[in-house]
């Protein structure tokens, strides 16, 4: 008996073990909470409030509208291609562009923009120019969480894109206690409780080019730490950041789901061109200690045929010296600064007026 009891009060866990740990549980439920009623960058759609940061995917959708007159150029891509700027299309072919960049675009979106810009704004799109993430083509990749909230898109994804709810995978869950999500939610408190100080970031230009206002005042300061902040983040992939890793079978239904935007393209008269977009140096290295080139090699091999055979113009920018970019242009390890971007512009576009003049015999 006595044996057996001193056995089970080992077993006892310190009350003050048990304390902390609900603590902690309760503190990741608390910001769980707040941030699913707040909804500050509009990506559960259960907010309360007017966000911090609006749905990407339906602002974008919104600006192209009220763009007049309407586009005849878009640029096209993820958060990657933010800062590619459509001032800077129209000084190199005449044609009036627009900035359709929305977060974690993939085929999916890419298709959707170009069918409602032609079909839903009857906008005379002449040209698009799609920067192309590697990621898209993995298996594992889907849409993103703002875009499953913007119904203006989902006739054209083709499938049933609220399926699955939020808690759908582990990122949704932890999208919820993060601590960027949580002080936005508090910043949004505060503006509703009277702090005027507090106002919605405007995160684009009219014709949709990003804006990253504070990093360039940084930047101007002297104070912006480039290294320290590709550094930080670099540490957080493959588990924080996604990214392709190893050599991987590409997607047959995305590569299939490609070809059918090009196919749409050429019926409706539509020029193409396309790059798959540069990572600062230390990215690079990070994804060849991954072992993934191979799989961007073989992705541009199929970008570089589809493309060429559909008519259209293909460039890898992989690496930062194919256009002569600056390794001091960047934001963070993939995120370019307008002046790489207009020297991506002058090398993807070089041959444009040839293929306008060819086109137009």
């Amino acid at each position: 008996m006595t044996e057996t009891g001193q056995s089970k009060a080992a077993w006892t866990p310190p009350k003050f073990g048990w304390t902390v740990a609900l603590c902690m549980i309760g503190a990741l439920v608390l910001t769980a909470g707040i941030n699913f009623l707040v909804d500050p960058f509009s990506i559960y759609g259960t907010g309360i409030f007017e966000p911090y940061r609006a749905n990407s995917y339906v602002e974008k959708a919104d600006m192209f509208e009220a763009f007049d007159p309407p586009a005849q150029a878009i640029i096209i891509g993820s958060s990657r291609v933010g800062s590619v700027d459509p001032l800077t299309v129209t000084e190199l072919t005449g044609l009036r562009c627009y900035n359709w960049s929305v977060p974690s675009a993939g085929v999916d979106a890419a298709s959707a923009i170009v069918h409602m810009a032609v079909e839903d704004f009857n906008a005379p799109v002449e040209m698009v120019i799609i920067g192309i993430d590697p990621d898209v083509f993995h298996q594992s990749f889907g849409l993103h969480a703002q875009a499953k909230l913007a119904p203006r898109y989902s006739g054209w994804f083709g499938e049933d894109v609220s399926s699955g709810g939020l808690m759908k995978t582990i990122g949704g869950l932890l999208r919820l206690i993060t601590l960027e999500q949580l002080n936005a939610s508090i910043a949004v408190l505060r503006r509703e409780m009277g702090d005027t100080s507090i106002e919605q970031i405007k995160l684009y230009r009219e014709d949709g080019f990003a804006l990253y206002t504070p990093k360039e005042e940084a930047i101007a300061e002297g104070t912006y730490d480039l290294n320290a902040i590709i550094d930080g983040r670099i540490s957080g992939y493959p588990n924080d950041n996604f990214c392709i890793q190893g050599d991987i079978e590409l997607s047959e239904t995305t590569k299939n789901k490609w070809i059918e935007l090009l196919d749409y393209c050429v019926e409706n008269g539509i020029a193409v061109y396309a790059y798959m977009p540069p990572g600062h140096p230390e990215y690079i290295e990070m994804l060849e200690g991954f072992g993934s080139m191979i799989s961007l090699q073989r992705i541009s091999e199929f970008l570089d045929a589809s493309i060429s055979e559909h008519g259209g113009t293909f460039r890898d920018f992989t690496m930062l010296e194919s256009f002569g970019g600056d390794t001091g242009d960047f934001y963070d390890e993939v995120h370019m600064r307008k002046a790489n971007n207009d020297r991506l512009l002058i090398d993807l576009l070089s041959n444009y007026e040839y293929d306008h003049v060819s086109g137009a015999e």
